[in-house]
């Protein structure tokens, strides 16, 4: 009774009101925190014998009357029992579950109430950011995003930001077309794919925070290694942002509210922009997205994930005297 109420509770009975009460939950600062804590109280309904770890047997008994199978209870034991001494401890206990609770992202813990051979992976809002920002990034309106859109992007940045276009400046933006498009990739079709299929792979949100910092090369035009609010204005207005929107964006990106995007504040905004795949606010990093049109499910089976993994290429260094990731 009381795991029902901590995991239900009175008034959230129904699927919809459980699920929106979780999403609402998700959003707290300390969720995890609290999740866990709400996990060790689950403990005492599973720790038959009462000695403060959970063995497969119990975990077995735990799962089966979900519906899982005596091998996927084994399975999913083995995947969350990260020390791998045969015990969960209440730490390992309590961290699973609350990760397959609240985790936006795919993770291991996918599994901890049996082993998920086919998750449910939806792109639709994916697709409908990078349809967004490809159409803004195709500067010459012919449908494709070539180098030269990219130079085009980087001489208007300039003018913007009232400084000469150097062709120290020409090397960092052809490198940034190289990360972001590259060569085979040019079509709204070929990117989406390539981003999607990126996407899927592990550990693809901490490399491209590391590809969006070597963006930040073309942004940070006094080479302070920050962003500054008129060097984000200048970077996002050459794509169709006004100054208000861009200030706007800034604000709600700039994390700690200093007034400036540090390397990792830039990164991730734009990595979060590029690989979320649900709603956040990260959703406005190129202007404030007032109008989201994500009516793209008639063009889900044109993105399937049938590319190979080896068409995203691997992490380089490439920069006229600098370095950069470059995937190609």
């Amino acid at each position: 009774r009381n795991a029902w109420e901590a995991f239900v509770g009175v008034g959230y009975e129904t699927k919809t009101l459980w699920i929106r009460k979780m999403i609402d939950f998700s959003k707290l600062s300390n969720k995890y925190e609290i999740s866990k804590a709400l996990n060790l109280m689950m403990l005492k309904c599973v720790d038959v014998n009462k000695d403060g770890k959970i063995l497969l047997p119990e975990f077995t008994a735990f799962v089966k009357p979900l519906g899982v199978t005596d091998e996927d209870a084994r399975t999913s034991f083995n995947i969350i029992d990260v020390n791998q001494n045969g015990a969960l401890d209440e730490m390992e206990f309590a961290e699973s579950l609350a990760r397959y609770e609240l985790d936006l992202e795919r993770s291991v813990y996918d599994n901890a109430y049996g082993f998920w051979i086919e998750p449910i992976i939806d792109n639709t809002f994916l697709i409908a950011k990078l349809t967004r920002i490809f159409d803004m990034m195709d500067l010459q309106e012919h449908g494709r995003v070539g180098e030269r859109d990219f130079l085009t992007w980087g001489r208007r940045a300039a003018g913007s930001a009232g400084v000469k276009f150097t062709d120290l400046m020409g090397k960092r933006w052809k490198n940034a077309w190289t990360v972001y498009i590259g060569p085979g990739f040019e079509t709204k079709k070929a990117w989406i794919k390539k981003m999607i299929n990126y996407r899927n792979t592990d550990g693809s949100m901490e490399i491209f925070k590391g590809i969006n910092q070597s963006i930040l090369k073309c942004v940070d035009i006094d080479e302070d290694g920050i962003c500054s609010l008129s060097e984000f204005t200048a970077f996002v207005e050459p794509l169709g942002v006004s100054a208000q929107d861009a200030k706007m964006s800034f604000e709600i990106i700039d994390k700690d509210g200093n007034g400036i995007l540090d390397q990792m504040e830039f990164a991730e905004a734009l990595s979060r922009y590029y690989l979320d795949r649900e709603r956040s606010v990260f959703e406005n990093v190129f202007g404030v997205w007032k109008n989201r049109d994500t009516s793209h499910e008639d063009d889900l089976e044109d993105y399937d994930d049938d590319m190979d993994h080896d068409d995203i290429g691997e992490a380089t260094t490439s920069e006229g005297g600098g370095s950069c990731c470059v995937v190609s």
